[in-house]
Order: structure tokens, then C-alpha cells, then sequence
């Protein structure tokens, strides 16, 4: 499914990944990449999602198009309300369940007309992680996807995932 053969990142002259060898062939799998802060974990996604795409070495069998990535910062603009989030969403990729977002976002509390403004920092990791899961997509990628959610709400999140 994914294929990484000798990944080599550089940024301003400073070597962040070297000679990176990976495969991963299960499907319908979680595979989690752990290491120490500095150790490239961003950086390695941020190849994966197309972000960086100045790199030697080989990645294939992974399009950015057929990700749905959830990077470790807030994205979605703070004016909006969640329905616009969703509708955001709709409009953005081909593959968003409206439906299943809104399915998600109530089950965790979150009400549609909600402004995001509004939002603690952990209920915007929940609604950033929710607008990911409502995509049909073949790879999934969560950047820290728990670092600000309360331990009560992690056990759902980590069911929806």
C-alpha cells in the first residue's frame, strides 16, 4: 500500500530524515509512528500529504489526493459556525459525508450552529478530527490527533478512528 525506499529530507542545509526505508502492506490497519520531539514524524507526514515534495528517494503506492489528513494545527477559519465547517468540507472534497459529520459532532456534543471562536482548543481537535473521518478515503493521517483532548472524550475519539 505505501512504499518509502531511501527518503532523504533536507531543510536549510539540516538533514531531517536519512535514508527513511518504510513499507506498509496491511489494510485496514492503525500504524502509529513514534519518536521524540525533532525526530521528523511531522516531516515524514508532510511528505506522505504531498506538503513537502522537495526530497531523494522513492514514496509510492500513496496519492495526496486519496488522503484525508489532519495536520497538529487548527485549520478551519474561526468565524465560522460548525454547519459552515461541514458545508466547507462538502464543497472541498468529493468523498465528505455531511451526514456522518454531523452524526459524529452530536455525538461528541458539539452542536451545528456553534461558532468555532467559541471553541476550546480540545473541541477543536474533535471537530477537526471529525471533518477528517467524514471523508471516504483510502489513507488516513492523524498528526497528534489526541494532544488536546480530555481523557474523558479520548476513548470516543479513539472508537471513531
Amino acid at each position: 500500500m505505501i512504499e518509502i525506499k531511501n527518503l532523504n529530507v533536507s531543510l536549510g542545509g539540516t538533514h531531517i530524515l536519512k535514508d527513511i526505508n518504510l513499507s506498509i502492506k496491511e489494510e485496514n490497519s492503525i500504524i502509529g509512528i513514534f519518536g521524540p520531539n525533532g525526530a521528523g514524524k511531522t516531516t515524514l507526514i508532510s511528505v506522505l500529504t504531498g506538503s513537502i515534495n522537495n526530497y531523494t528517494g522513492a514514496v509510492k503506492g500513496i496519492c495526496a489526493k486519496d488522503i484525508s489528513y489532519l495536520p497538529d494545527k487548527p485549520f478551519i477559519y474561526r468565524y465560522m459556525k460548525l454547519e459552515d465547517a461541514i458545508k466547507y468540507y462538502k464543497d472541498a472534497f468529493n468523498d465528505f459525508d455531511s451526514d456522518k459529520a454531523a452524526k459524529l459532532l452530536g455525538k461528541l456534543g458539539l452542536k451545528l450552529n456553534q461558532k468555532i471562536s467559541q471553541c476550546s482548543k480540545g473541541m477543536l481537535e474533535q471537530i477537526h478530527m471529525v471533518l477528517a473521518l467524514s471523508r471516504s478515503s483510502d489513507v488516513y493521517i492523524f498528526d497528534e490527533p489526541l494532544a488536546a483532548v480530555d481523557p474523558l472524550t479520548r476513548d470516543d475519539i479513539m472508537e471513531m478512528i
